[in-house]
C-alpha cells in the first residue's frame, strides 16, 4: 500500500489542477465578455 503522505499529495495536487483549469476557464468567459461589449 502506498504511504498516507503521498494520497493527500495526489488530492492536493488534483485540487490544484482543478482549480488552475476553473481559473483558465474564467479568464476565457471573461476575454469572450468583453469582446462581446467592445
Amino acid at each position: 500500500a502506498r504511504p498516507a503522505a503521498d494520497g493527500r499529495g495526489d488530492a492536493r495536487l488534483q485540487h490544484h489542477i482543478r482549480d488552475s483549469a476553473w481559473l483558465k476557464e474564467r479568464l476565457r468567459v471573461l476575454a469572450t465578455d468583453n469582446g462581446l461589449k467592445r
